[in-house]
């Protein structure tokens, strides 16, 4: 908040008065002229920045500098002192460094995975639903993993993510078709909503998971290991006999 306070006072003495209203401009130099003065907020900003230096989110720099504002606001006596945890596109900032390249990959992504669900749809009724299903589980998954703990290539990463997701489109055409065909059609809603429901449940945990092992290993260690742990998943249709079952096609029920 300091911090936020001395930026601002900062802007006003920089920005011309003809930009800035005087209506703002004049409590922002007051508000700086107390602070530079006779406030110990000059002080404070000042220590955190020299005890912690350069604090890029999630780097042992934002730890120290989140380490010493907590102690110095418990040692001013504040009540109810405490740090939050946030996520971080820990990869992104230590291989690419640039925040547009998150955005650029989940555009890719996302336009992969248009792209697969049309090709699911269009193809999965005249190939073997296991095979397409077992396939595409697979290759959707831990490439992904892959690519990022082995390369800092942003066009690489581009690239692999994009064909993944055109293999990981293909799946809910294909779950979609299976789970209607097997579902009595008034059971659908509460069925189709449970799963839906429990499919995401694990998302938060996930994300929490993966936030420690990055913090506790490093990211290249928990790619590894979360990859490695995608990868056992996928290949469940393989192993299972039950899956199958996902090549009969039963007749659909009249509505």
């Amino acid at each position: 908040m300091v911090s936020v306070l001395l930026g601002f006072s900062a802007a006003a003495s920089a920005v011309e008065p003809a930009v800035l209203p005087s209506s703002v401009r004049a409590p922002a130099e007051k508000l700086r002229d107390a602070i530079l003065s006779g406030s110990k907020a000059a002080d404070w900003a000042r220590e955190i920045t020299d005890l912690a230096g350069p604090r890029m989110p999630g780097t042992p720099g934002d730890r120290a500098g989140v380490a010493a504002a907590v102690a110095l606001l418990k040692s001013q006596g504040f009540a109810n002192v405490r740090a939050e945890k946030v996520m971080v596109p820990v990869w992104v900032r230590e291989e690419v460094g640039t925040a547009s390249a998150l955005g650029l990959i989940s555009g890719v992504a996302g336009a992969g995975a248009v792209l697969g669900s049309l090709l699911g749809a269009w193809l999965a009724p005249k190939l073997p639903r296991r095979a397409v299903f077992g396939v595409s589980f697979v290759l959707s998954g831990a490439p992904r993993f892959a690519v990022l703990a082995l390369s800092d290539s942003l066009l690489l990463t581009l690239v692999v993510w994009f064909v993944a997701d055109v293999f990981g489109g293909n799946l809910n055409p294909i779950i979609g078709a299976a789970s209607y065909e097997r579902i009595p059609p008034e059971l659908r809603a509460r069925v189709l909503g449970v799963i839906r429901s429990t499919s995401w449940l694990g998302l938060p945990f996930g994300a929490l998971a993966g936030g420690y092992a990055t913090e506790a290993w490093g990211v290249h260690a928990a790619l590894w290991v979360f990859g490695g742990a995608y990868l056992v998943t996928t290949t469940v249709p393989f192993v299972f006999p039950s899956w199958r079952q996902l090549d009969r096609q039963p007749a659909l029920v009249a509505v």
